[in-house]
């Protein structure tokens, strides 16, 4: 059974167990699904924003793809609509649109000419009637031209109503892709992979269990649970004293980087049937010089000295 050693006189003797710097974090996802694929072993050191763990995206991928076709027929869209109509049939208006003035300014001869005949009983009343007919006839003609010239530019209600169906069917992609990204587990930050719980091919449900731990392996600390008698007795940088069975008479010098800001329960027990679990404790925690040697979760004895 675990017995912890005698505190040396003028210490504060305390109960701890070694963890990373900044504490282990465990990380889940966060929609359900099947793993594909676990990309890291425990032990393997990983960078922030590395990919962990891959759930299967079959669905996902599909729905980016459709996504992105949306997005390619809504900018079709908008340019038919700044463009009004195609560049070949305006072209042929306007070709119309000349033949007609030309004919109009040669109606409008004619019956300039005919008025002048006219007045001195050279022509006809008719002949001049046909001729200011013609006239207004290409006039007519001519003005109907424009006006669906006109008709081809684009419309400011139409460009604004693709423009707004591009942007939803841009927003729907970037939704899809984020859901695709979400099926890949990253690393939130650098550090080592602790362990891994999953396999691939498993069934994952958010909150059931984490996926695997991952913590900052440079730096060793430990998490000391001070009894409530001791706690005027500690402070910040306060020269500290780690030991563990496993290492003999072997010593881990560090100092108090952390005090927690109130009191709580024990989170180590000793086992020992005299231990009173009732007792309240401060968390202080021991950032080690040197702690390679230290296993995370190795439960520690720790001495703050003076």
């Amino acid at each position: 059974d675990y017995r912890a050693p005698l505190a040396p006189a003028g210490t504060v003797a305390a109960q701890g167990v070694v963890e990373p710097a900044g504490r282990v974090v465990k990380l889940g996802a966060d929609a359900p699904g099947r793993i594909a694929r676990v990309l890291v072993k425990e032990g393997q050191a990983v960078k922030a924003g590395a990919p962990l763990v891959v759930f299967s995206s079959d669905v996902a991928q599909a729905q980016v793809a459709t996504a992105e076709a949306e997005v390619r027929a809504a900018k079709a869209r908008l340019a038919r609509a700044g463009a009004g109509v195609r560049p070949e049939q305006r072209q042929a208006l306007a070709a119309e649109r000349r033949a007609v003035k030309a004919r109009l300014e040669l109606a409008k001869r004619n019956e300039q000419r005919l008025a002048s005949l006219r007045q001195s009983g050279a022509v006809p009343e008719a002949d001049y009637d046909r001729a200011r007919s013609q006239r207004d006839a290409e006039r007519a003609q001519a003005a109907a031209l424009s006006a669906r010239l006109r008709a081809t530019r684009p419309w400011a209600r139409d460009v604004g109503v693709a423009y707004a169906e591009l942007r939803r069917a841009r927003a729907r992609l970037a939704e899809a892709k984020v859901r695709l990204a979400r099926l890949t587990v990253r690393a939130p930050k650098d550090g080592t992979v602790l362990q891994v719980l999953v396999r691939a091919g498993e069934y994952h449900r958010p909150g059931e269990a984490h996926l695997l731990t991952l913590g900052d392996l440079s730096v060793r600390r430990v998490r000391l649970d001070v009894d409530e008698r001791d706690v005027a007795r500690v402070r910040i940088g306060q020269a500290a004293i780690i030991r563990a069975d496993a290492f003999g008479k072997q010593r881990f010098p560090g100092k108090v980087v952390e005090i927690a800001q109130r009191m709580g329960r024990k989170n180590l027990r000793t086992d020992e049937p005299t231990e009173r679990l009732d007792t309240k404790i401060l968390e202080v925690v021991v950032e080690l010089k040197d702690g390679k040697a230290l296993v995370p979760g190795l439960r520690v004895s720790g001495y703050l000295q003076k």
